[in-house]
């Protein structure tokens, strides 16, 4: 719900950095920060029991409801194999549900890429899947969103365009985008 704290993790770019991107759209980072609507962390990457403590007290410190975590990527790294990845975000997933978060965990995938995540193991073990899109449309490029799962939902299989302004991502549910996409 709007006005409910929530904490980025950031595990690649500094914090500073973050906030002042979203300053660009007109976002008060800095008076929900001192709310403690918003705490921006980047958790040292030496130990995963040491990530998870830190992300665990920072969840526990503002009494956070939303978690986004960017990107679920790098917690792969930790491990050696397959099993070893997905076991462990399984884990993660279940310690922020269980301290009860809402969480939007970012994986990346290289451009073009019909894979879902970085592993492709993430997508068997999160409720939702939302993909963004950034196609090009004659000289231009368009954002676009779809939402590829949802547990427990009917929604859209179409892509929607979106717009990011000061309210945030905006999506236009109405209108359809790339309806020649396969």
């Amino acid at each position: 719900m709007k006005g409910e704290p929530g904490i980025y993790i950031s595990l690649e770019e500094e914090p500073e950095q973050i906030a002042q991107n979203w300053e660009y759209f007109g976002w008060n980072v800095k008076d929900l920060i001192k709310q403690k609507k918003l705490s921006i962390v980047q958790p040292e990457l030496y130990k995963y029991d040491i990530l998870l403590r830190t992300i665990e007290d920072e969840i526990d410190r503002i009494k956070a409801k939303r978690v986004v975590v960017d990107s679920i990527s790098l917690i792969g790294m930790f491990f050696q194999d397959l099993f070893q990845i997905r076991k462990n975000i399984l884990d993660f997933n279940r310690m922020l549900k269980r301290l009860g978060t809402t969480t939007l965990a970012i994986s990346e995938i290289d451009e073009g890429s019909e894979k879902l995540s970085t592993y492709g193991v993430e997508e068997y073990i999160v409720d939702g899947i939302i993909v963004l899109h950034y196609v090009r449309q004659g000289n231009a490029y368009t954002r676009a969103v779809s939402v590829r799962k949802m547990r427990a939902t009917q929604h859209s299989t179409k892509i929607h365009p979106v717009r990011i302004t000061n309210k945030g991502m905006i999506a236009y549910p109405n209108e359809e985008l790339f309806s020649d996409l396969k």
